[in-house]
């Protein structure tokens, strides 16, 4: 029988796995099957490594999640705080998002782009989320954290992510505007819906400044 075809060593594993008895020889098929289907061929991986030598940043989506999926990110998270009405508890901005990946609020933040370092990307997430072009404080640096991939606590449902966290305190005399979809929450009160991880990264805050 010629193994050449993916879908026939598909058809020949699953027949074993049929014949097997036991539930640890039923694993070892699968394991055994899932590694062979999921093996490129060397002109695959000459044709993947071509392609890849092509992407210009920022990149379509579906290719930008793919590479999320598969490789590790690093990435900005920025958190951006307001003092009002006196309070000793500031304020976060948090912006409302929903697409296959991230389903709730989330801080300001973006992906590490080839060719741009953390002064840039801090400059674009400004622009970008927060609708400004600067701000009177420098950022801060907080902490770096590796997020693993997966939907549990302190997880990215998107891929495994090396972030780096910043804090910028606004000035009495800054403003940033906001929508429906882009508010400041009290430190304490942040919506349930906040991303697992960036909920982690909100107690690394209070920490920091001792609330």
């Amino acid at each position: 029988m010629n193994l050449d075809s993916p879908h026939q060593i598909a058809h020949l594993l699953s027949q074993n796995l049929k014949n097997s008895s036991g539930k640890r020889d039923r694993r070892q098929a699968l394991s055994k099957e899932r590694t062979l289907l999921m093996k490129l061929t060397t002109e695959e991986n000459a044709e993947l490594a071509r392609l890849l030598r092509m992407i210009e940043w920022p990149t379509d989506l579906e290719v930008f999640y793919a590479l999320c999926e598969k490789t590790v990110m690093s990435s900005i998270e920025l958190a951006i705080l307001q003092y009002r009405y006196r309070s000793p508890v500031p304020e976060i901005l948090l912006i409302e998002r929903h697409d296959p990946y991230f389903d709730g609020w989330h801080m300001p933040g973006s992906i590490v782009y080839p060719g741009r370092n953390a002064k840039k990307t801090i400059s674009l997430i400004l622009k970008r989320e927060a609708g400004v072009e600067a701000t009177h404080n420098t950022p801060r640096f907080i902490e770096t954290s590796d997020v693993m991939q997966g939907d549990g606590p302190g997880q990215c449902r998107r891929g495994q992510e090396i972030h780096r966290l910043f804090l910028v305190i606004l000035a009495p005399f800054e403003f940033i505007p906001t929508t429906d979809v882009k508010k400041f929450f009290p430190l304490y009160r942040i919506p349930a819906d906040t991303l697992p991880h960036h909920k982690v990264m909100i107690e690394y805050i209070c920490r920091d400044l001792n609330i």
